[in-house]
C-alpha cells in the first residue's frame, strides 16, 4: 500500500504470516552544495565525510547490530543515501539516534 502526500512516499504492508514486524526506512537527500557528484574535490569530501561518519557511529551501530537493527549511508552521484531495518517497536528510536 502506497501513501503520498507530495513530499515523501510511505510504503507499508502489515505481516500476518510470521507476526515479527520488520520496518526499513529510507531517506535520500540531495543536494547540489560544492559540486556533489560532478567534481573530484566533492568527491574526495563525500568519501571522507562517509567514513568519519560510519567511525563516529561505530559504537553505537555495534550495539545495534547485536539487537538486530541495522544502519547504511551511502553516497551516489546526486544524493546521499540512507537506510535502515530492524523490528518496528525499535526502530523509531534507533533513527531518532542515529539522526
Amino acid at each position: 500500500m502506497q501513501q503520498w502526500d507530495g513530499i515523501a512516499d510511505l510504503w507499508y504492508k502489515k505481516d500476518d504470516k510470521f507476526k515479527k514486524p520488520k520496518g526499513i526506512v529510507g531517506c535520500k537527500l540531495y543536494t547540489a552544495d560544492l559540486g556533489f557528484g560532478t567534481s573530484a574535490d566533492a568527491t574526495v569530501f563525500t568519501t571522507v565525510w562517509r567514513r568519519m561518519l560510519t567511525e563516529m557511529l561505530r559504537e553505537f551501530t555495534y550495539m545495534a547490530d547485536c539487537a538486530k537493527l541495522t544502519f547504511n549511508a551511502s553516497t551516489l552521484r546526486d544524493n546521499i543515501d540512507f537506510q535502515w531495518t530492524g523490528f518496528n517497536d525499535s526502530l523509531p528510536n534507533f533513527v531518532g539516534e542515529t539522526l
